[in-house]
């Protein structure tokens, strides 16, 4: 072989491996759920872009305006996470075909392949660059498929996503008394005795339990939550918690 074949080779065998990573982190992450390593592409995601966003919000000077730049982070991530996704499987496509390119007409470097890995996943199909070898015919479909199967995912995913989220603020509204001053322990005791003694005591406590269960499966499934933050000014899932924990220890103790 000589080192221009040697240089495809290496070409295809890296795009494939980097596609397939990449499609691998995103099947685990919304269809498996499962726990990967810091170096898959989406721990590395929101490990970089959240220590920067933090940083941000760091500067701002009004607690408003930190909470509002914070508060945006969550959304944001789920399109940026997205966009990291279908940068990396052109990019990696786009390595493939550049190995292929005595099998596609007109590529003649990486901007040109880059191009037609973009106008393969997207479907586009304009039809200035044509695969002519069997292999790169199928692997064409191949990519396609897979442009269409990461979008799909993706829509998919959201409403999930955020019916989790919904579930999750709506059980903070339990603890709204209506006045302005926060909510602590033993002002949840007192409401929920108020309500009907120690058996409405019982009962709230039983509520949030299921409640801690909801939020303990959904977070672990889909990380990113714990970055959202609570809808309404003043209301936060982990004080909520702390609240909440805090009573029935008080409880116990009594």
């Amino acid at each position: 072989l000589d080192a221009r074949s040697v240089v495809d080779t290496l070409a295809v065998l890296a795009g494939l491996a980097l596609v397939l990573a990449t499609a691998a982190d995103a099947v685990s992450t919304l269809v498996t759920t499962r726990r990967r390593g810091r170096l898959w592409p989406t721990p590395v995601f929101y490990r970089q872009t959240w220590r920067a966003w933090r940083a941000m919000g760091r500067r701002a000077r009004h607690e408003q305006a930190r909470e509002r730049l914070l508060a945006a982070y969550g959304p944001l991530s789920l399109l940026g996470l997205l966009v990291t996704w279908v940068a990396l499987l052109v990019g990696g496509w786009a390595l493939v075909w550049l190995g292929l390119r005595t099998q596609v007409s007109g590529i003649d470097g990486y901007t040109d392949a880059l191009y037609f890995a973009g106008v393969g996943f997207f479907t586009v199909g304009f039809g200035d660059l044509v695969p002519s070898g069997g292999a790169a015919r199928i692997l064409v479909i191949a990519e396609a498929f897979m442009g269409l199967v990461t979008m799909a995912l993706v829509i998919g995913y959201l409403p999930t996503l955020y019916g989790a989220y919904s579930r999750r603020e709506v059980q903070l509204l339990a603890l709204d008394d209506l006045s302005d001053e926060p909510v602590t322990p033993i002002g949840f005791l007192e409401a929920c005795h108020r309500g009907g003694g120690s058996e409405a005591t019982t009962a709230a406590f039983a509520d949030w339990e299921r409640w801690c269960d909801e939020v303990f499966d959904s977070h672990t499934t889909y990380p990113m939550l714990a970055l959202f933050r609570s809808r309404q000014p003043g209301q936060r899932w982990l004080t909520a918690l702390g609240v909440v924990t805090d009573a029935a220890a008080i409880t116990v103790a009594a």
